[in-house]
C-alpha cells in the first residue's frame, strides 16, 4: 500500500511509485528532446515503408502482454494499415529488433492497460535512429538509468523473446 501517491505515478506495472516516477522521468527527458515512437505511427498501407504491426496484442497475464511485436514473423507483414513509418528494408529490420528490447518493451508498459498497441501506447517509447541496430546497454545508457532502475525493469518484464 502507498499513501498520498500522484495518480501520474500509478500504473498496471504496480511497481514502486517513487522508482517508477524516476524512471518514467528519464523515458520523458528523452522523449521530448528526440520523439516516441508514436510519432512514426503510420496507418499507410505499403508494406515496404511500414514496418507492420498487430493493432491488438499480447493478452493480459501472460509474458506476451508488453510486447510489440510476436515471436512469429509472419505477423510483421501481415495484412493491416498499422505500423511504423521505414525508409529501407534496414530500418524496418532494424525496427523489428529494436521492438523486442526492454527499453520499448518498458516504455510501452508504461501506458499499457489493454490488449491495444494501435490507440497512443507508443508514446513512453524513445524513437532511435533506426538506421542502426543497439545494444540493450546502450539504450540503457541513453535513457541515463540507474543499476537499480534496470534491475526494476528487467525483473519487471517477462522473458518473452528467449
Amino acid at each position: 500500500t502507498y499513501k498520498n501517491v500522484a495518480l501520474e505515478n500509478i500504473s498496471m506495472t504496480e511497481i514502486d511509485p517513487v522508482v517508477l516516477a524516476k524512471i518514467w522521468n528519464k523515458y520523458a527527458i528523452y522523449i521530448n528532446k528526440h520523439g516516441s515512437l508514436q510519432d512514426n505511427v503510420s496507418l499507410w498501407t505499403d508494406t515496404f515503408k511500414n514496418a507492420r504491426l498487430q493493432g491488438i496484442r499480447g493478452n493480459v497475464g501472460t509474458d506476451d502482454f508488453y510486447t510489440l511485436i510476436s515471436k512469429n514473423d509472419k505477423y510483421h507483414t501481415a495484412d493491416g494499415s498499422f505500423g511504423i513509418k521505414v525508409k529501407t528494408k534496414l530500418q524496418r529490420e532494424n525496427f523489428f529488433e529494436y521492438a523486442k528490447n526492454n527499453v520499448a518493451r518498458f516504455g510501452l508498459a508504461l501506458l499499457k492497460f489493454n490488449l491495444h498497441n494501435d490507440r497512443g501506447e507508443f508514446a513512453m517509447i524513445p524513437m532511435v535512429d533506426l538506421d542502426y541496430q543497439y545494444e540493450e546497454e546502450y539504450l540503457y545508457q541513453m535513457l541515463g538509468l540507474t543499476k537499480k532502475e534496470i534491475k526494476v525493469i528487467e525483473d519487471f518484464l517477462p522473458n518473452y523473446y528467449g
